[in-house]
């Protein structure tokens, strides 16, 4: 990293305008065979270069994608340098240097310290068949959200035999919370929105007890639903209407509208459904640092990319199927129940109709407004600064506005109830 820094030294000081500079990053690393496999460290003698690589066939040369299958076949992880900003591997007498997904990290925060034009790399064809490096160095960049390819596999790196180290979770499209949020809510006379609502609201009773009498389960947990066969088909037979309508939004053997997410992703997700206030915590102390503006910034990047998620093709339809299936758990209760020696009427379907969109709607709203507060916070913050960092800033800010009405505050979804 010092030659870089000696290297850019050099235009700077003949007024080349670094918006003018692209930097290049390799996909490929540079190699040696050690003099002795005792000293292996930086420093060390070297007889030669290293050994060819079984594509690259070029002496002290290997692409990245070979780097990653000797890994892969030996079992052995590399190292980062933090003074060159370079992954180091070792293994018998060779020795290789590399960019990785921390090396990549920590060049392209040097290319936006120095407001350099931009980053390239030679050569996207260095890369694995599964794009490990193209992956890692998108993923520090400012980028929307990229889509999942499905529940078998998120597209990305878990999809290969090792597993991936950010730790991938099965999500729920409709997050489980909201389940219990509608039964809580539909006793009563507005939406999770404010608005006033225009079904019958189901009785209190129906959650509380059976016929009233104390002590007895609600009416959501009875078996009364014992006889009744799945609808639609491949849904559940549980015998309470508390059990079917959970099912629909996933489980062991109903596991068609899972995704994979990352686990820190995963949680934002569900803060934002559960409503917390803040919907990442202490905002308030990452949007007032002066000296890394990073943290704050991957903070609206998450909540803005749960929604780039949600907009997507299929994980927007993997909602409406869920919906409309437990929609039809809710007509099969709303049916059994009335005919039942303690039942009554329940409007649960016309409920569900309502209560459901209002709710997406909403929770995008709401993080739309809570969005557009930390980049005011954050630009009130950075007001009067001067710099590499101030300009960093101010235009990652600018973009994740952009990304915000694109995908949150634009955000629209058509439910086929």
């Amino acid at each position: 990293m010092t030659e870089i820094t000696l290297d850019f030294d050099l235009l700077w000081r003949n007024n080349v305008p670094p918006q003018k500079v692209v930097m290049g990053l390799a996909f490929y690393g540079r190699g040696f065979t050690v003099f002795s496999t005792s000293c292996t460290e930086p420093g060390c003698t070297f007889s030669s270069g290293s050994l060819p690589g079984n594509c690259s066939q070029t002496s002290s040369m290997l692409m990245n994608s070979e780097i990653k299958n000797i890994m892969a076949l030996r079992g052995i992880e590399s190292s980062l340098d933090q003074d060159a900003e370079v992954k180091i591997l070792t293994w018998d007498d060779q020795w290789t240097t590399y960019d990785g997904a921390s090396s990549f990290k920590l060049k392209t925060d040097f290319a936006r310290s120095e407001c350099l034009g931009g980053v390239m790399v030679w050569a996207v064809s260095h890369d694995d068949s599964s794009g490990t490096f193209s992956r890692s160095l998108s993923d520090t960049t400012i980028r929307p959200f990229t889509s999942l390819a499905g529940y078998h596999s998120d597209g990305g790196p878990s999809a290969n035999i090792i597993v991936y180290e950010q730790h991938p979770q099965s999500e729920h499209v409709i997050e489980l919370q909201v389940i219990p949020q509608f039964f809580q809510t539909i006793t009563a006379g507005n939406l999770v929105s404010g608005s006033p609502i225009h079904y019958n609201p189901v009785p209190f009773e129906f959650f509380a007890t059976a016929g009233q009498i104390p002590g007895s389960l609600g009416a959501i947990n009875l078996p009364f639903l014992a006889n009744v066969r799945a609808s639609p088909i491949g849904q559940s037979t549980a015998q309470s209407p508390a059990e079917r309508v959970m099912y629909p939004l996933g489980a062991t053997k109903n596991a068609a509208d899972f995704y994979l997410l990352r686990s820190k992703f995963n949680g934002v997700k569900a803060s934002i459904f559960k409503n917390s206030e803040n919907i990442v915590d202490n905002m308030d102390i990452y949007t007032a640092d002066l000296t890394n503006p990073s943290i704050a910034l991957k903070g609206l990047r998450d909540v803005i990319a749960v929604w780039a998620y949600l907009n997507d093709p299929p994980v927007t339809q993997s909602v409406v199927n869920v919906a409309n299936n437990v929609r039809a758990q809710l007509a099969i209760t709303a049916q059994r129940w009335p005919l039942q020696p303690s039942g009554f009427p329940i409007d649960l379907v016309n409920a569900w109709d309502e209560w459901f969109p209002d709710m997406l709607i909403h929770q995008a709203e709401r993080s739309s407004l809570w969005i557009e507060d930390q980049i005011t916070a954050m630009r009130r913050s950075w007001q009067g600064q001067t710099g590499n960092t101030k300009a960093f800033a101010d235009g990652a800010l600018y973009s994740l506005e952009v990304q915000r009405l694109r995908y949150v505050s634009a955000f629209a979804i058509t439910l086929s109830l």
